[in-house]
């Protein structure tokens, strides 16, 4: 039985759609290819100030993406970095037995664009350089 959190979510979910030209793009799983979760960020400064998702068709990946889609917005990479798959559960009232994976794909989706704005905001040293 899902969470009257995660039915809310999944019936009216948050930004579930593609994101023309973002910023930052991190992905859990493969597209096409079982359970996956891709989240899209706007930043300005230090701020995401936009962010959608796009997931398969199962209602708690749906729930999950739209909660931390939401949560998103207005925060900063060291504060999107505390979220933990089972802080995001306890927030939404738990998933139904097997359906854990929903949470963690959401999580770990974040964890990858996080990796990449940080990657995008590295000094690059020059070729041949050694450091």
């Amino acid at each position: 039985m899902l969470s009257s959190t995660v039915q809310l979510e999944a019936a009216a979910p948050y930004h579930l759609m593609p994101m023309e030209a973002p910023d930052y793009v991190g992905l859990a799983g493969i597209r096409g290819h079982g359970p996956y979760l891709q989240l899209y960020a706007r930043v300005s400064g230090t701020t995401v100030i936009q962010a959608s998702y796009q997931t398969y068709s199962c209602p708690n990946a749906i729930a999950c993406g739209s909660w931390v889609t939401r949560w998103m917005e207005g925060r900063d990479p060291k504060t999107l970095s505390r979220l933990t798959d089972d802080d995001l559960m306890r927030i939404l009232g738990g998933l139904p037995l097997g359906k854990e994976h929903c949470a963690i794909l959401a999580v770990n989706a974040l964890k990858d664009l996080l990796t990449n704005w940080q990657a995008a905001h590295e000094p690059h040293l020059p070729e041949g350089s050694s450091q």
